[in-house]
């Protein structure tokens, strides 16, 4: 499904993609950006794409969409090695609201908190 969707919609946006760049009349890109597209291509989308495929068939996708949950935190921190964003008492809290939300979720932690039959 997920082939077909990106085979057609790739047809579908070619010849706009002629018309509207015209990539014909640009420079040509060099070695390195070309290795770069490739590596993110099929490193980044590709690898990371047929991961998700992956883990779909294997835990469902309730298991799957709690991964979404986790791009605010990667957000944050990245920003903060990488940008030298500040982090503040907002985002903390944020961030502990996810981490307890997915501990509930999970429901192992609270299993552990429910008595056990005699």
């Amino acid at each position: 499904m997920a082939t077909g969707q990106l085979t057609f919609s790739s047809l579908i946006l070619i010849p706009i993609m002629l018309y509207v760049d015209q990539p014909w009349q640009g420079a040509m890109p060099s070695p390195h950006v070309w290795a770069a597209l490739l590596a993110l291509g099929v490193l980044s989308s590709g690898v990371a794409t047929g991961m998700y495929y992956f883990l779909l068939s294997r835990t469902g996708a309730n298991n799957v969409v709690l991964v979404t949950f986790l791009l605010p935190i990667t957000a944050i921190t990245l920003g903060v090695l990488f940008l030298s964003e500040t982090l503040n008492i907002n985002q903390m809290g944020g961030v502990a609201l996810i981490a307890l939300g997915l501990i509930v979720i999970d429901g192992r932690a609270v299993q552990r908190f429910k008595p056990r039959p005699a």
